[in-house]
């Protein structure tokens, strides 16, 4: 065979298609079953390269460059887009298609979803990640239940047992922004996109630098205080309300080593104009004294759920980033990444509506005390054109301790708070 006949098959190394490889590994190629298959599969890539090839379905295909990946299109993988073609190395290269080539990505939120970053985005349709909120059928279509605050458009009664805050919300198109002045004048600023070159390895502990631009150090007269916030335009930060104290000063951008805020050149140390309380929920804008300067490498904002697809949804899997206490009951000075389940608000486990919930039986991480104010983000559709990093909900109720990845812990979804969140924003 010369070509790959199946759409969903990808002409790839031998050794990248799991089908061949726990073969090969198991010292089964000698055997005629395993010559048999390579006769059938076998083919020609589109680049001459002199290891064999064979057709591989995607879902089997694996890829292994600083750590385990998916393959994808320069464009769809963040820790890619900011690299020229000719500096990516040639062993991270997966496979050539239609003359576009697929490298090695080992970003996490691909990792995690690689549905998201494997496909050729310029003639489909972008895929966000599937939601953790229940599906439903509205007009004999699709939706999903949802807290009323979530929905701005379609919707209709939930059958749930609470159909007084929870209706069945009908799919709406990734470019419909909500229903709010000011969203459409956010949205057009950039934001969600990092631009590093540096080699990250999905499931470590410490994040890298440039991993997460838009998270925001709060710095407190005290010592031993620890917060987070996040940069969500130049000019703004959002945290959570009680971490708001009167001892707060000013927010560190750029910075990943806590340690190293007298060494960094890319660090902007900001002082705080003004601080805006939410007097319902766990939640607070912080105006700064200047605007951030987002023209580096290290100091971008993070984009938030403008969009009425992104406001009513919540992916399954959400990454939490702060410097708060290790499993050692010490705050960690370096910045530290977890990937954790969602269970959604309106659920037995995680009943008030406006909250989102992490943990559960198949979570290994938790957020702790320090962590309060930061993100949970994921990589989603942003206004059906670019995969962004979107912010869906904020880190608070932070308990006296770690708590062990399988205990319930949880934050306030932003797409709850946005409309307050915009009123309150000079942009």
């Amino acid at each position: 065979m010369l070509t790959c006949n199946d759409a969903k098959d990808r002409c790839v190394p031998l050794m990248n298609c799991r089908q061949f490889s726990k073969l090969v590994r198991a010292n089964r190629s000698k055997e005629a079953s395993f010559k048999k298959l390579l006769r059938q599969r076998i083919c020609k890539p589109e680049v001459e390269v002199q290891n064999t090839h064979v057709c591989c379905p995607k879902q089997q295909i694996e890829c292994a460059f600083n750590g385990n990946g998916v393959c994808a299109l320069k464009a769809n993988c963040p820790l890619l887009q900011s690299m020229e073609e000719e500096n990516i190395p040639q062993e991270s290269l997966c496979y050539v298609r239609n003359g576009k080539s697929y490298y090695c990505c080992t970003d996490p939120y691909c990792v995690i979803q690689p549905g998201l970053c494997d496909q050729d985005h310029t003639d489909k349709i972008l895929v966000s990640p599937p939601s953790a909120f229940p599906k439903c059928m509205i007009k004999r279509k699709v939706g999903s239940t949802v807290p009323k605050q979530l929905c701005d458009y379609n919707y209709a009664p939930s059958n749930s047992n609470d159909p007084a805050d929870l209706v069945c919300c009908g799919k709406e198109q990734p470019n419909r922004l909500i229903a709010h002045i000011k969203a459409a004048k956010l949205a057009k600023k950039p934001c969600g996109k990092i631009d590093s070159n540096s080699n990250k390895v999905w499931n470590g502990t410490h994040a890298e630098e440039g991993e997460f631009p838009w998270m925001a150090s709060l710095v407190y007269r005290r010592r031993g205080v620890s917060c987070s916030g996040t940069l969500i335009h130049p000019s703004y930060v959002l945290t959570a309300l009680h971490c708001v104290k009167p001892g707060l000063t000013k927010v560190r951008l750029g910075l990943r080593d806590l340690r190293k805020a007298g060494q960094s050149t890319e660090m902007q140390e900001i002082s705080i104009a003004e601080r805006i309380p939410n007097k319902m929920y766990d939640v607070a804008l912080l105006r700064l004294t200047k605007p951030a300067q987002i023209d580096g490498s290290l100091v971008h904002p993070i984009c938030l759920p403008l969009y009425a697809s992104l406001r009513m949804s919540v992916p399954k899997r959400l990454t939490i980033a702060g410097w708060g206490l290790t499993e050692n009951q010490k705050l960690s000075p370096i910045l530290l990444k977890a990937d954790t389940p969602v269970v959604a608000s309106g659920n037995e486990e995680c009943p008030k509506k406006f909250e989102v919930c992490i943990g559960g039986e198949t979570a290994q991480s938790n957020q702790c005390p320090g962590d309060s104010g930061g993100p949970y983000q994921a990589l989603d559709v942003f206004n059906n054109e670019h995969m962004r990093y979107v912010q869906f909900g904020i880190i608070s109720n932070g308990q006296a301790s770690c708590r062990s990845a399988q205990k319930l812990n949880n934050g306030l979804l932003v797409g709850y708070v946005i409309d307050w969140i915009l009123d309150n924003m000079i942009i």
